[in-house]
């Protein structure tokens, strides 16, 4: 065997090696590697606040797959009437940031200089918000996060939605 055949077997297993890994990390790509997953389910609850307005519990459950951290940067509550998408209410969640002196949890205001809140991956939870709202009109209700993954250059959107109806049994009374 010469050298030159060992040098030209050396090349040809060195691309191989490069085309492999070329392609197994496309592959991941295209499968999803690089998303940071969250999972985003809301959860809603309407009850009778007088002859006028409905209050409505919005749940808002989170859930972080098992890549990557993530940091959060804004949870926001659509409200909208089907029949009016013009007129949107919006709710932004302020309780997931953080505040500026843990001591003193009751007497503390939110932390301005926090940019993001980071989720690890297999994380929950859970925020929720009461909201008023008319008394015989169904509603869409939208949750909008934006967030991105830790030293990644670009935000990344997340939403869910569900619908809340109108309470039958106050119709029939």
């Amino acid at each position: 065997m010469d050298f030159h055949e060992i040098k030209d077997w050396e090349s040809l297993l060195t691309v191989l090696a490069l085309v492999s890994g070329a392609l197994f990390f496309g592959w991941k790509i295209i499968a999803g590697w690089l998303i940071a997953n969250l999972d985003v389910a809301i959860e809603v609850q309407r009850q009778a606040k007088n002859e006028k307005e409905d209050w409505l519990a919005v749940k808002i459950l989170l859930k972080k797959g098992n890549m990557d951290s993530m940091w959060l940067k804004q949870i926001v509550i659509k409200i909208y009437d089907p029949d009016d998408k013009k007129k949107i209410d919006r709710y932004y969640v302020k309780e997931f940031e953080r505040l500026e002196n843990i001591e003193e949890i009751e007497n503390t205001k939110q932390n301005k200089k926090q940019r993001h809140f980071a989720i690890s991956p297999g994380e929950t939870f859970q925020f929720g918000k009461i909201i008023t709202v008319d008394l015989e009109k169904p509603f869409i209700i939208e949750v909008a996060l934006t967030g991105k993954r830790p030293f990644w250059k670009g935000f990344a959107q997340w939403r869910s939605t569900t619908a809340s109806l109108p309470i039958v049994e106050r119709k029939n009374k």
